[in-house]
């Protein structure tokens, strides 16, 4: 158990706060308190805060965040990368009691690595094989040669398999309760389709149980690969639809999603009526093109939320990534990259803004329904430092992306990780640099 003078990766630990204003109705504000651990330059401890307001159309002041970018000096270059080949899209999970004494308390880490750094096309898994208690076993991890991989060159479809030549992205792994696996989601396009292609969300289940690395049911450890068929419906690693792009979604893609669960109560997921899901995409009705949207979990199907008129209904018009953050009795985070408008991707800075969810304001208390999010109007704030402290100007911000907090002890420590350098920073546009870490501070 680390305390108040202990040290993380030599940096001093600091006790920090979150105060939650929780509404009960017919009654006064109540704050509640939750103390933990962070990992912290050598200036700074961290305050969050997390206003809640019932009335989701109400000006509800949330509080400017700063994370500051872990490394030294004052450019993606410099910064520290978790992994060596790491480009884009990650996320972790830490193994509880429900795993075995091996796995317990270590971290699982999955990424899109970079060729051109000696990685693979595709998701990798790694693993810190180290109890997650300080800044080392949650910054640095050791990639496996197993994983699922594109079958052919994005840029180069002459090489592909003649069908289901799937490529594949950003991704989330979730440990099953019932049957003891790790579900790795994700989003994919088949690029053997000719003319535009369609981004729809997919999932495997692992065959190593909850060791998560092994998705191929055959006698293979790694799915896909060049001319792979793989992903055919009679492959070893055939893909089965989350949220399928077309008529009785309402949607004409689904990208970047994140899936939101109690994790603070355990990683695992018992598949509750009610989870919900928030999505990256566009619609048919037209109302975005790159829009945050609503689907939850009825204990057989992911089922996107429709407006009276049929039209998906957009929690955020105008926004891309949502990065969930579990805070505890029924309240939730939620980060998205914010374009404020409906300009073209990459003309317009993108701020990481914030809004909240309180599952007791309409409806059932246990399951956090679409009115119970705040407005998209009203959002909170982030600001991102470099490792000398200075501020990350606009267009810098910009080429940060794919953002990911993990919260490896609870509500005792919190890490982002995040690509560092990319397309979108339109004063100096380059492929990412790499996967990055950001700690949040006090200013």
């Amino acid at each position: 158990m680390l305390t108040t003078g202990d040290k993380l990766n030599s940096m001093p630990v600091k006790l920090w706060y979150t105060k939650l204003m929780i509404h009960i109705p017919k009654a006064a504000w109540l704050g509640l308190v939750l103390v933990g651990f962070v990992g912290c330059t050598q200036q700074s401890s961290v305050t969050d805060q997390v206003v809640v307001n019932q009335n989701t159309n109400q000006d509800t002041s949330l509080v400017m965040e700063y994370w500051q970018i872990q490394g030294s000096g004052h450019s993606y270059i410099d910064a520290t990368k978790i992994v060596d080949d790491g480009s884009t899209l990650s996320y972790a999970f830490r193994y509880g009691s429900w795993a075995d004494d091996e796995l317990a308390g270590t971290t699982k880490f999955y990424y899109n690595p970079s060729p051109k750094q000696g990685g693979f096309s595709g998701v990798r898994p790694a693993t810190n094989n180290t109890t997650a208690t300080d800044f080392a076993s949650i910054s640095n991890f050791e990639p496996s040669d197993n994983g699922i991989r594109l079958t052919c060159d994005q840029n180069h479809k002459d090489n592909c398999p003649a069908s289901a030549a799937y490529s594949m992205t950003a991704s989330q792994a979730i440990p099953l309760t019932s049957s003891e696996t790790i579900r790795l989601f994700f989003e994919a396009q088949d690029l053997s389709v000719q003319g535009p292609t369609t981004t729809q969300i997919y999932y495997l289940d692992s065959q190593d149980g909850y060791v998560g690395e092994d998705f191929n049911e055959g006698t293979s450890t790694v799915c896909g690969g060049t001319g792979s068929t793989d992903y055919s419906s009679d492959g070893d690693c055939a893909l089965t639809i989350a949220i399928a792009a077309n008529e009785e979604t309402g949607l004409t893609q689904a990208r970047q999603f994140k899936i939101g669960y109690p994790t603070l109560d355990s990683t695992q997921w018992d598949e509750a009526v009610g989870t919900f899901m928030v999505i990256t995409g566009a619609d048919q009705c037209e109302q975005t093109r790159d829009g945050l949207f609503y689907a939850t979990w009825d204990g057989v199907a992911w089922n996107v939320l429709q407006d009276d008129e049929g039209c998906a209904q957009p929690l955020v018009p105008y926004a891309h990534g949502p990065v969930i953050v579990y805070v505890g009795a029924g309240l939730y985070k939620m980060y998205y990259e914010d374009y404020l408008s409906d300009a073209p991707i990459g003309s317009v800075t993108k701020p990481l803004h914030y809004i909240t969810a309180d599952a007791s304001r309409t409806g059932d208390p246990e399951i956090v329904e679409f009115e119970d999010w705040d407005s998209y109007e009203n959002p909170g704030e982030v600001t991102f430092l470099w490792p000398d402290g200075t501020e990350l100007t606009d267009n810098e911000e910009a080429g940060l992306g794919d953002h990911f907090i993990y919260v490896p002890n609870g509500l005792d420590s919190r890490v982002m990780y995040m690509n560092l350098g990319g397309f979108d920073n339109r004063t100096s546009p380059t492929p990412s640099n790499g996967l990055g870490v950001a700690l949040p501070i006090e200013r």
